[in-house]
């Protein structure tokens, strides 16, 4: 069966499709009670940010061939460019969810926009969703309670600014919950660890690099079913580094080797290792270790 692909590229959009009434075309607070249309199996995609929060019932996103489960607490993020597939297996109780929706226009040219970098659960696939305690479940709940109090068919700069506070604080809770909930899952999350260093190992010890290039965090996450986001921030909270910075530090500590035990040029050994420029491969070395490439191997021959 075809599913219908259903293009949410404005608030506007949003709630024209599910029929709410709408209050400000550029932000919206939605509570899936008060919907007028629905729809149980379709690919959802975002031109919008999105968050949010189940409250009840039963909802199902895919992701390739695997289906995740929402229940009361779960919060799911959506951001533009990001997209799921929907499906409600029963037609007769579609699930319960509050959501807080606003166009990019909406934050342009604010603080807030400019920290959305720092947020990468935006970015989260839907398997990585949060899931809150009851007390964390309230928080925001009360928090998008307070944003739609706000909303009005005028928003005053005053008023505005008072919604990007609430807006920064939700986000800001849900970067600190997700801290929580890496924690918890943290035996879980070495395993993934021990995979990635394996991976990496992997990679350095063949052609891969000549042949494909620098291993990136992407490909890593991708081994091991994450996205390049949840991956990034559990190898950081898991070993206190970053996964590119293992990555360059597998990099160099490979260099080494072919530098004291190989005669082949810097420029060779740049290029098997996967640098498209001999001169990325010597700055990287060098932010590493202090030393460049070629006085590494002076000194190493000098030592002999």
């Amino acid at each position: 069966m075809t599913l219908n692909i259903i293009r949410f590229d404005s608030v506007d959009k949003y709630n024209q499709t599910f029929g709410y009434t709408p209050v400000n075309n550029g932000i919206a607070v939605i509570d899936t009670h008060n919907a007028t249309k629905q729809y149980n199996h379709y690919i959802a995609q975002y031109g919008i940010y999105a968050v949010f929060l189940k409250t009840g019932g039963m909802c199902s996103l895919l992701y390739g061939r695997q289906k995740y489960d929402y229940t009361k607490g779960t919060v799911v993020c959506f951001n533009p460019g990001k997209q799921a597939e929907v499906d409600i297996a029963d037609e007769n109780q579609a699930p319960t969810a509050i959501g807080l929706l606003f166009n990019k226009d909406f934050i342009a040219g604010t603080p807030l926009e400019k920290s959305l970098i720092h947020y990468h659960f935006l970015n989260y696939l839907p398997k990585e969703a949060l899931h809150l305690n009851d007390k964390e479940f309230k928080y925001i709940q009360d928090q998008i309670s307070e944003v739609n109090s706000l909303l009005s068919s005028n928003i005053s700069a005053e008023i505005k600014s008072k919604i990007l506070t609430l807006i920064t604080n939700i986000l800001k809770h849900i970067n600190h919950y997700y801290n929580r909930q890496f924690s918890i899952r943290s035996p879980y999350h070495h395993d993934i660890v021990n995979r990635f260093l394996e991976l990496l190992n992997e990679y350095m010890s063949t052609d891969k690099g000549f042949t494909e290039g620098i291993p990136s965090v992407a490909y890593f996450a991708d081994k091991v079913f994450l996205s390049a986001g949840y991956f990034g921030d559990l190898i950081k909270k898991e070993t206190g580094i970053s996964a590119q910075k293992i990555i360059q530090k597998k990099l160099v500590e490979t260099a080494m080797k072919y530098l004291t035990n190989t005669d082949s040029s810097i420029n060779n050994i740049a290029e098997h290792l996967g640098f498209q420029y001999p001169q990325h491969f010597t700055r990287m070395f060098k932010n590493i270790t202090g030393i460049s490439p070629k006085t590494y191997r002076t000194k190493h021959t000098s030592e002999i």
